[in-house]
């Protein structure tokens, strides 16, 4: 069974498509919602279009509108380890954004959007698109980048108006580097949800990959330490009998997903015995 498919298994709710990190799905308790605008903000290098792009994973087709330029074959290829069949790559100018986010929400489930700085701002402008997008039932992505104002105050390149017709925003930033002996594999961003009906003020850590894009098995490791039901034996990682060498020991036990019976168990044992008012998500926790 494919990895894509486990995960559809776990979140079968028609209105929501999983955003590609557990820890998230489970704030937004199920993903992101169908007919929605969610803004993703975080400075340089932050895993905004890691993240952004996680979703195409599990999804059939998603519309990538490059305004910056940037989007590499290669990066798709080896650090998101994407099908490049489902991705539609388009870069439209300025005045075409209206007319390419009407055509492709007919056809596409996600449309992201990289990036807001390169939008005509205006309350009309992101009034008919947010129309656009719940009639169409599709998912609206922007990519926003924090900048530092002259009086030193941090500002997203969205703007007020986009703020005020957003579903959902969320910030990232950047952690600390993972190694694996002296070899650095992935680094930590920390992610705060800043606007949702769901799962407002919640906090967390994941994990942007050099070789595997967002990790959700690190993740699913934190929840099993969390909710219990893993240990710590020093340095290792107590579960269901069997000890890992710490988390990178259990994460790639968990990354050959095919090949590891209790992968599916696992994150349904998750999502049974998570709670919405749980304090798992108040701080960032490093577990």
């Amino acid at each position: 069974m494919s990895r894509s498919l486990k995960i559809q298994m776990l979140f079968r709710e028609a209105q929501y498509l999983t955003t590609g990190s557990l820890k998230l799905d489970l704030i937004l308790r199920g993903g992101y919602s169908k007919g929605s605008v969610v803004e993703i903000c975080g400075g340089y290098a932050s895993a905004k279009t890691l993240l952004a792009l996680t979703s195409c994973i599990y999804t059939d087709y998603v519309t990538y509108i490059d305004f910056e330029r940037c989007i590499s074959r290669a990066y798709l290829e080896n650090t998101m380890q994407l099908e490049l069949d489902k991705l539609i790559v388009c870069q439209p100018r300025v005045e075409e954004l209206h007319a390419t986010i009407s055509h492709f929400s007919k056809i596409s489930p996600i449309i992201i959007v990289d990036s807001t700085a390169c939008i005509y701002q205006s309350r009309n402008f992101i009034a008919k698109i947010k129309r656009i997008i719940t009639a169409n039932q599709c998912i609206l992505i922007l990519l926003s980048q924090l900048r530092n104002s002259p009086d030193g105050q941090t500002y997203s390149t969205g703007g007020a108006h986009l703020k005020a017709w957003c579903d959902d925003r969320i910030l990232l930033t950047k952690g600390r580097s993972i190694k694996q002996g002296y070899r650095n594999i992935g680094r930590e961003i920390g992610v705060s949800i800043l606007k949702s009906r769901r799962g407002n003020g919640c906090k967390f850590i994941g994990y942007a990959m050099k070789d595997a894009g967002w990790a959700i098995e690190i993740e699913t490791i934190d929840m099993l330490l969390a909710m219990g039901f893993a240990k710590r034996s020093g340095s290792f990682i107590e579960y269901e009998g069997v000890f890992y060498k710490g988390k990178i020991g259990f994460y790639e036990a968990l990354k050959e997903i095919d090949n590891f019976p209790l992968g599916v168990e696992i994150r349904e044992r998750i999502l049974n015995g998570y709670r919405p008012n749980s304090s798992i998500f108040k701080r960032h926790n490093r577990i």
